[in-house]
């Protein structure tokens, strides 16, 4: 079917160009097309439903197929590709995945419609109406507050209907069918918990953010972590936080060293949190890696920086930023591709991490 529905797609942009028909002009029935193709009705309407998605053509109930708004000169539409974001200067993660995004849709002549979402649910809305909008062949979304209950379901519906290819990136909201895009975050809690295992720590906390996937990606490695290595744990060793509880959390210590009792390890959702904790214990008197050895995820700028510089997991940045976009591309120039990939992140060591002799 792949050669068939190809085939008449690349017919109907050549007849489009040297017929040069304009917006409005009537265009060939699925009926017509099928004869005149002799391929199935199915076959049509993917390829009908890809010029579509191309902004070539339009269907019009009971009045049949249209040129449509988006040519140009030369009967080609622009090549643009949504992006949204949480927001630019306020993560150490995207810029790098910008960068990276960037560099892969310069190559490939295709530009960059860039929106923020600001970190709240009707910001992500508003950002994807206006990529949508700003008529783009595909759309890489990094989603936020993933593990809560999103009201505005409806554009993710009117994506689907519209045929727009879209990939998450880095996270995902669960009930779609999109691909996904990112570091493994299972492997990064597993890595993290492990590497702490193996310095001979047998009681170990963690801290994750219960608003977002990857904090419940990074928990299941982290228990994955103990069944594997067979070394107990305590779910009063684990402290959930959302983004707007972050500074209570790291302002704690005594409270944190409480719950943590017994603990000699800590598996930290981010570089920021380790970060913030790191200082916050050090000025209660607290000693890292003495009191507690902590390991933590991204490799940031933040980790090295740190008093205690972190034993971390390298999130892919750059990489998974164009890993995204040539995974667009494939998408836009073939549907029926698998998009979905997940990169394996790599340990960082440095000193927040003591080995205990047993």
């Amino acid at each position: 079917m792949g050669a068939k529905y190809t085939k008449l797609v690349d017919w109907a942009k050549s007849h489009i160009k040297e017929a040069n028909l304009k917006k409005g002009d009537k265009f060939y029935s699925e009926g017509e097309l099928v004869e005149m193709f002799s391929v199935s009705r199915q076959t049509v309407r993917h390829a009908v439903g890809l010029l579509e998605n191309e902004g070539l053509l339009e269907r019009r109930q009971g009045q049949g197929t249209f040129v449509a708004k988006g040519l140009s000169a030369n009967g080609t539409k622009r090549k643009a590709i949504g992006l949204v974001i949480m927001a630019y200067m306020e993560s150490y993660i995207y810029p790098k995945v910008l960068v990276g995004i960037e560099s892969v849709l310069q190559q490939n002549g295709y530009t960059l419609s860039l929106a923020f979402s600001d970190h709240s649910l009707d910001g992500e809305y508003r950002a994807l109406r206006s990529v949508l909008d700003s008529d783009v062949q595909g759309i890489i979304l990094s989603p936020i507050r993933t593990r809560l209950y999103n009201p505005f379901t409806e554009i993710y519906k009117e994506i689907e209907e519209r045929g727009i290819p879209l990939i998450f990136l880095d996270s995902y909201r669960e009930g779609y069918g999109f691909p996904l895009v990112g570091m493994d975050d299972v492997l990064a809690g597993q890595m993290a918990t492990e590497h702490l295992i193996e310095a001979g720590h047998t009681q170990i906390g963690g801290i994750f953010q219960s608003d977002m996937m990857q904090g419940h990606l990074r928990y299941k490695g982290f228990i994955n972590a103990h069944l594997a290595m067979e070394i107990n744990y305590s779910a009063k060793h684990t402290i959930w936080y959302t983004r707007e509880d972050l500074d209570v959390i790291a302002s704690a210590p005594k409270y944190m060293f409480d719950r943590l009792k017994g603990c000699t390890g800590l598996v930290c959702f981010n570089d920021l949190l380790a970060f913030r904790l790191v200082d916050s214990f050090i000025a209660a008197g607290f000693h890292v890696p003495d009191d507690i050895s902590i390991t933590s995820i991204d490799n940031s700028d933040m980790a090295a920086l740190c008093k205690v510089p972190l034993t971390t997991l390298e999130h892919p940045k750059e990489r998974l930023g164009q890993l995204a976009a040539n995974q667009m591309i494939k998408l836009i120039n073939d549907p029926s591709f698998d998009a979905n990939t997940l990169i394996s992140p790599s340990l960082i060591t440095r000193d927040s991490v003591r080995k205990i002799e047993r």
